[in-house]
């Protein structure tokens, strides 16, 4: 059996591939989208944020700016009462700018050659759209082990720590399951005056999976004495498996993920206008292509030579956290930004 096959089945005499047998459980046309990967680019972490998400294309602009203004230290309040008459700090912005390589990113190329589908069974047209749609699931995967590394290096100063190193958190009480993450992950997230609610937390690691698998179905425990399913339900931030965190983070790491924190920034080189940036001619093709399983927009090209056509689709893209000083040096959350870092240690 070789790596990557480079052959098409002949159409069967008989047409009884056992297509109504198999097609719904076809391994090989499954989406697997990388759950972190779904959760940088899913409505609720990306509406509201000041940052672009997308960088235009038109091959010029490569950055993008976020302009924020930091909250006003306490320390600025006064006991005595004061006017307008008391000289008093000015007031301002920031801004951190971003760029994104156009070069780095995710990018694959295919040959499809005509002559190979003589005997197959399906129009060209079916073996086009099913090239392209394995490229993009190829992507999209790679894409998601791409933006849990890049999120390794992004994790955030603890409130309770002043530190960006893990925090040990334990997932058991001898037999018993333990609410010593909950309660670590809660509290992290009320001092650092957020709910709970509000919030992912993600792991890939036996251990991670096993105790959100069980503590759905904890009670009154003799080492609690407590309804451990109710509590996390209240406290709890919502669990979010991913495979690739243990190979990505560290063996048992757990990371807690606030909306916004995180931003994925792409850039399109196809998109401008028709005719020079976007081709559509008999033997080459050149624009953008949306996976609809994911809305990512990919930059997608085809050139037709000898009887061969080959695909190409990929996409600039960056993982990106908020800026460091997005809190004073004077203020107490100072180095926070919505992701921390933490390791399960039974």
């Amino acid at each position: 059996m070789s790596y990557e096959s480079s052959a098409y089945v002949s159409c069967p005499a008989i047409q009884a591939r056992l297509n109504e047998i198999f097609n719904n459980a076809d391994l090989t046309q499954r989406r697997y989208i990388p759950p972190f990967l779904s959760a940088i680019i899913s409505p609720l972490n990306t509406q509201g944020v000041t940052l672009q998400q997308r960088i235009g294309g038109n091959g010029r602009k490569r950055e993008v700016q976020a302009v924020y203004s930091p909250r006003l230290c306490t320390n600025s309040v006064s006991a005595s009462r004061l006017d307008a008459c008391t000289a008093g700090d000015k007031v301002g912005e920031l801004s951190q700018t971003y760029e994104v390589d156009p070069d780095a990113g995710s990018f694959i190329t295919k040959n499809l050659e005509l002559r190979d589908l003589i005997d197959t069974c399906e129009t060209d047209s079916f073996y086009v759209a099913n090239t392209i749609n394995k490229m993009i699931d190829a992507v999209v995967r790679v894409m998601g082990t791409t933006t849990l590394a890049e999120a390794a290096v992004l994790f955030g100063v603890h409130a309770d720590t002043g530190s960006d190193a893990a925090v040990s958190v334990s997932s058991q009480i001898g037999n018993n399951v333990s609410d010593d993450i909950i309660t670590k992950l809660s509290y992290l997230l009320k001092i650092s005056e957020y709910s709970n609610n509000e919030a992912w937390v993600v792991g890939g690691s036996f251990d991670f999976n096993r105790y959100y698998s069980a503590v759905g179905l904890s009670c009154c425990t003799d080492a609690l004495n407590f309804d451990l399913a109710a509590y996390n339900g209240q406290y709890g931030p919502m669990p979010l498996f991913d495979k690739g965190v243990d190979t990505a983070w560290g063996a048992n790491h757990v990371g807690l993920l606030l909306p916004n924190a995180l931003q994925l920034i792409t850039y399109n080189e196809y998109v401008g206008e028709r005719g020079i940036r976007v081709i559509d001619t008999e033997t080459y093709k050149q624009g953008t292509i949306v996976d609809p399983a994911t809305g990512l927009m990919f930059d997608y090209s085809a050139k037709f030579d000898c009887g061969t056509w080959t695909f190409s689709l990929g996409l600039a893209h960056q993982l990106v956290a908020a800026p460091s000083d997005m809190f004073y040096a004077c203020d107490e959350l100072r180095g926070t930004n919505g992701f921390w870092d933490f390791v399960i240690a039974n």
